[in-house]
C-alpha cells in the first residue's frame, strides 16, 4: 500500500488546498439568507435536548444527527423556552432567528459552522482514502477536486441533512473496507459507529445495507484475509447491534407505542388512517399501532413517512416543462447539469482509460461504485428528489475514483494537468459566491439553466440579503414580490407587495400547517414599477395558475440575485 507520509511541499499544498475550501464555504454561509429547508433545522436539535420530547414534528421527516450538530455553538446561548415549546419546526426556527433576541445572522452562522468544519475533515478523508489506494500525489489530486466542487462548497455551509449524509455514507463505507482489509476491534467499531451516524443522518443512507451485504459477500467468496461467511455474518451482526444502540441512544432511549409516540395530530390520525387501508393484516396492524410498545417508534414512524411521500407525485420542471411525476432522467441529467465540465471529462477519461489503470481489487471497485448506484438507482422514481443535493454521497467516490488517473502515462503530461486544474478553478472562482446556483455549459451556464431545471438545483430561497441590498442602493422602498423560500421577506426587511406565491409556504397569511391544499386567490395580473420573482415561481412550478407569470417572458429583468431572484423595472 502507498505510503501517506507527505513531503512538506505537499502539506503546504493541502493546507492550501483547505484554506480555500474554508474561505468559499465561509463565504457562502455570510452571503445566504436561510434556505428553504434550513428554518426547519435551526434551533431544532436544541430544542429536543432541552425538553426531552421526541414527538417533535422534525423527527417525522429526518432522523435527528443534523438537527443536534446545527444546534451545537447554539446549547450555551438562552432562548425563552416558550421557543423550544413549539411543535412545528418552522416555528422553532423562526423564534430561534427572528426571535430570540439574538442577530439573526449571528444565529444563522453559528448554526452553519459546524458543518463547515466537518467539510474540512470529510476533505481530509476523501484525501486519505485515495492515498492509500493510489498513493500521495492521487490523495492531493482528490482533495482538490473536492475543494473546488460548487456543489460540495456551497452545502458544506448549508445546516440541513445532505452534507453530512454524504459525509457519514462515506466513512461508513470506508471504515467497512477497512474491516475487510485488516480486520481490527478498532475498524468494527468504527464501521458501526458510522453506519450508525449515517441512518441517523437521512433515510437515504438506507442505500448502505444492500451495500454492505454485496461486499460482504464478494469478500467472502474472494476470500479476502481469510474472511468466512461466518465471520462476515459476525462483523455484520456487531455492526448492526452498534448502529442500533447508537440510533435509539440518539433519540433519547425512546421506548412505547406508535400511538403514544408520534407526533399529535395529523401524523398520527394520517398513520393510523393509512395502516387501516393495508390490503391484509391491517387489524393486526392497528393492534400493534396501538398497543405494542417498541424502541424508537419516531423513527419507525419517520420510515414510514418517507416511504408514503417517496410514492406520492409532485410537480417538477424539467426541460422547460412541469411534469407531475418524477422522471427516471431527473437524477441523471440533474448530475450533468451541475458537474464542472472539468469533472464530467475526468470520468470520461477514467471510462475510456481503465485497462490501463492500476487495479484494486474487486472488494475495493465495488465500495467505490456501488454507493454511486444505489444512489442514482434509489432516486429513479423517487417525487423526493430535489436536485444535486440528493446526489452529494456520489462525488467523494468520483473523486477518489478520478484521482488514479494521475497514474496515466501520457505525453505533456504537465501542461495537460495545469489546463485541467485551470479548467476546474473557473467555475469555483466566477460563480462564487452563488454556489447553490452553479450550472455548467451544458445547462446554458446559471445565468440561463433556469430554462432548464429550477428548485433546489438553482433557487432555494438564498438571495433576500441580496435582494435587501440592491433596493438599498436603488433606492427602492417597496417592491411587488414573488418568493419561494420559508420565511417571510419582511423578517429580512423587505417592505413588499405581495404577488402570487405557493400556498405550502409557512409564510403565507392562510397557511395550514399539512392539513391539506388552500384554496386561495392568485391574482396573476401584471405589474408596474418594480417587481422581483424567485425564478421556481417564473416558472409557475408550484402555483396553481402554471401560467401564472408568464406574462413577464416579453420583460427582461434588470437585475438577477444570484441567479434565483429577476428583479424587473415594468412601465
Amino acid at each position: 500500500m502507498p505510503s501517506n507520509k507527505y513531503t512538506k511541499s505537499q502539506i503546504i499544498i493541502v493546507i492550501i488546498l483547505l484554506v480555500f475550501l474554508s474561505a468559499q464555504t465561509i463565504i457562502g454561509i455570510f452571503y445566504n439568507s436561510v434556505t428553504w429547508d434550513e428554518l426547519c433545522f435551526v434551533g431544532s436539535g436544541k430544542a429536543v435536548l432541552s425538553t426531552g420530547n421526541t414527538r417533535y414534528t422534525l423527527l417525522i421527516d429526518h432522523p435527528p444527527l443534523s438537527y443536534y450538530l446545527n444546534s451545537i455553538f447554539l446549547l450555551p446561548l438562552k432562548f425563552d423556552k416558550e421557543i423550544s415549546q413549539n411543535d412545528w419546526c418552522y416555528k422553532t426556527g423562526h423564534e430561534v432567528l427572528f426571535g430570540s433576541g439574538y442577530n439573526p445572522k449571528f444565529i444563522l452562522f453559528l448554526s452553519r459552522l459546524p458543518f463547515a468544519i466537518l467539510s474540512i475533515i470529510f476533505g481530509l478523508f476523501v484525501m486519505k482514502w485515495a492515498a492509500e489506494l493510489y498513493g500521495k500525489s492521487s490523495g492531493i489530486l482528490a482533495l482538490f477536486l473536492y475543494s473546488f466542487n460548487p456543489s460540495i462548497i456551497a452545502y458544506s455551509g448549508i445546516a440541513t441533512a445532505d452534507f453530512i449524509t454524504a459525509m457519514m455514507i462515506f466513512m461508513a463505507v470506508y471504515y467497512f473496507w477497512k474491516l475487510i482489509k485488516s480486520h481490527s476491534k478498532k475498524n468494527l467499531f468504527l464501521a458501526g459507529i458510522f453506519f450508525g451516524l449515517a441512518q441517523l443522518s437521512k433515510l437515504t443512507a438506507i442505500i448502505l445495507i444492500p451495500i454492505y451485504l454485496i461486499i460482504g459477500v464478494m469478500a467472502v467468496i474472494k476470500k479476502e484475509k481469510g474472511l468466512s461467511i461466518k465471520g462476515m455474518i459476525k462483523n455484520l451482526s456487531v455492526i448492526f447491534l452498534i448502529a442500533f444502540i447508537l440510533i435509539w441512544a440518539f433519540h433519547l432511549f425512546q421506548f412505547g407505542t406508535l400511538k403514544d409516540s408520534l407526533p399529535l395530530g395529523y401524523y398520527s390520525q394520517k398513520t393510523r388512517e393509512e395502516i387501516s387501508k393495508a390490503p391484509f393484516l391491517s387489524e393486526y396492524l392497528i393492534y400493534i399501532y396501538d398497543n405494542v410498545p417498541m424502541p424508537m417508534p419516531i423513527y419507525i414512524g419517520m420510515v414510514g413517512h418517507i416511504f408514503y411521500l417517496s410514492s406520492h407525485n409532485k410537480f417538477s420542471f424539467i426541460f422547460g416543462q412541469i411534469i407531475d411525476k418524477p422522471s427516471w432522467s431527473m437524477s441523471f441529467l440533474t448530475f450533468l447539469l451541475k458537474a464542472p465540465l472539468a469533472l464530467l471529462i475526468l470520468i470520461a477519461v477514467l471510462l475510456i482509460s481503465y485497462r490501463k489503470l492500476p487495479k484494486k481489487g474487486l472488494t475495493t471497485n465495488l465500495c467505490m461504485i456501488l454507493p454511486i448506484f444505489f444512489t442514482f438507482a434509489l432516486f429513479i422514481h423517487n417525487s423526493k428528489f430535489s436536485g444535486v443535493r440528493h446526489l452529494l454521497t456520489v462525488y467523494p467516490f468520483i473523486f477518489i475514483l478520478s484521482s488514479n488517473l494521475i497514474s496515466l502515462r501520457i505525453i505533456h503530461k504537465r501542461a495537460i494537468t495545469c489546463a485541467f486544474a485551470v479548467l476546474y478553478l473557473v467555475p469555483s472562482f466566477l460563480i462564487a459566491p452563488h454556489y447553490l446556483s452553479y450550472m455548467n455549459i451544458f445547462a446554458g451556464g446559471p445565468e440561463n439553466a433556469y430554462n432548464l431545471v429550477v428548485g433546489a438545483n438553482i433557487d432555494q430561497g438564498q438571495g433576500l440579503l441580496e435582494l435587501k441590498g440592491f433596493m438599498e442602493k436603488n433606492n427602492i422602498d417597496k417592491i411587488n414580490f414573488s418568493y419561494w423560500g420559508s420565511v417571510d421577506p419582511k423578517d429580512y426587511g423587505i417592505r413588499y407587495d405581495y404577488m402570487p406565491s405557493p400556498y405550502f409556504q409557512p409564510w403565507q397569511n392562510d397557511y395550514k400547517f399539512i392539513t391539506g391544499k388552500n384554496i386561495i386567490n392568485e391574482d396573476c395580473s401584471e405589474r408596474k414599477g418594480w417587481a422581483a420573482i424567485s425564478v421556481t415561481n417564473l416558472q409557475n412550478v408550484h402555483l396553481e395558475n402554471k401560467s401564472c407569470y408568464t406574462w413577464l417572458s416579453k420583460h427582461e429583468p434588470v437585475k438577477r440575485i444570484g441567479y434565483s431572484i429577476f428583479v424587473y423595472y415594468i412601465k
